[in-house]
């Protein structure tokens, strides 16, 4: 859903600059990074285990890291709570919240879309984005249904 070959060579250059990508099996990638096609769980083989001394040292020095992943891929690191956005994308259906699931990684591949089109660098600017029903309210981006 990020549709790189249509990316703009300014978004390139920005996703390359500050989008990190996590793989269970290879680690943290730049968006250039060529990897095969492969699937791995993460609970699988309990790979946060292993990666998580190994990112946590890697991610120590960012100023600000914006995390898009899945509760299981979070326990591979030990973020830095002040400098770390958590932004959820979840499904409010009879006031019961819920993770977006398979859902999600379309939107997130779009939401990562418009950051880099867009040259986000703040979290105000994310109220610009909403895709299939989902709007950023201030904490997380919210689709409802009933």
């Amino acid at each position: 859903y990020i549709d790189w070959g249509t990316l703009s060579d300014k978004a390139k250059e920005y996703m390359n600059k500050y989008i990190l990508i996590f793989s269970g099996l290879f680690g943290l990638l730049s968006p250039n990074t060529l990897i095969p096609d492969y699937k791995l769980k993460m609970n699988v083989l309990s790979l946060q285990h292993h990666w998580n001394p190994v990112l946590t040292e890697a991610l120590k020095n960012e100023e600000i890291i914006i995390d898009l992943l899945p509760q299981v891929h979070r326990k591979a690191y030990k973020p830095n709570k002040e400098k770390t956005i958590f932004v959820d994308f979840l499904i409010l259906n009879k006031g019961k919240k819920s993770a977006a699931g398979h859902f999600g990684k379309a939107v997130k591949g779009e939401f990562i879309r418009y950051i880099a089109e867009n040259n986000i660098t703040s979290t105000d600017d994310f109220s610009g984005f909403e895709y299939e029903g989902f709007q950023w309210d201030g904490e997380a981006f919210i689709k409802q249904e009933n």
